[in-house]
């Protein structure tokens, strides 16, 4: 959807033009990750392997029945325009045809269920997308944090410093003005 084009691509500004946070971000992914764990269940997958390996079988049947049929043909000869022929033909041919039916219909179904299969990968695809980005995104505000505690610790430690040298130079003031004053005295 359009969630995927914000996510690798866009950046931070991208995210803040679209109106989504972080938060608001990691939230849709997460609602994505459960559609698809709710799509990709074994069950449904199974059900689908069998769909297709029935059609597959019904799609032998049909090749092995049109075979058939080609080879009576060839083998019936001028006979088979003679009116009571012709009448066994048309039910027989009828008769094979029927099951056909159902052959036609389960492959629309299937072709339906690939269909819809097909949006899930591109899902997916676009949730990986966004997920790479996220944990791009996390990774760099970690690189920040870390440098800016490290910065802080230098901060600290040069306070420290000041605040010893400060001291010192109070003292050494303080002794100077005590030297001072006796010698004034």
């Amino acid at each position: 959807g359009s969630a995927g084009s914000a996510g690798a691509g866009g950046g931070a500004a991208g995210s803040a033009a679209e109106g989504g946070s972080l938060a608001n971000t990691m939230t849709q992914l997460h609602r994505r990750l459960e559609t698809l764990q709710h799509v990709q269940d074994a069950p449904s997958c199974e059900r689908l392997k069998a769909t297709a390996r029935l059609l597959s079988s019904d799609i032998d049947m049909a090749i092995s029945e049109a075979r058939h049929l080609e080879a009576v043909e060839a083998d019936a000869g001028p006979d088979l325009y003679e009116e009571d022929m012709l009448a066994q033909q048309v039910a027989r041919l009828h008769e094979n045809l029927v099951p056909l039916d159902a052959v036609a219909l389960r492959v629309g179904d299937i072709g339906r269920q690939l269909a819809m299969q097909e949006g899930t990968y591109e899902e997916l695809a676009n949730f990986s997308r966004d997920l790479a980005g996220a944990e791009a995104q996390t990774r760099h505000a970690s690189e920040l944090l870390q440098a800016a505690a490290a910065a802080a610790m230098d901060m600290k430690s040069s306070a420290e410093a000041n605040r010893i040298q400060l001291q010192a130079n109070v003292k050494t003031l303080e002794k100077k003005l005590a030297e001072w004053q006796d010698r004034v005295a």
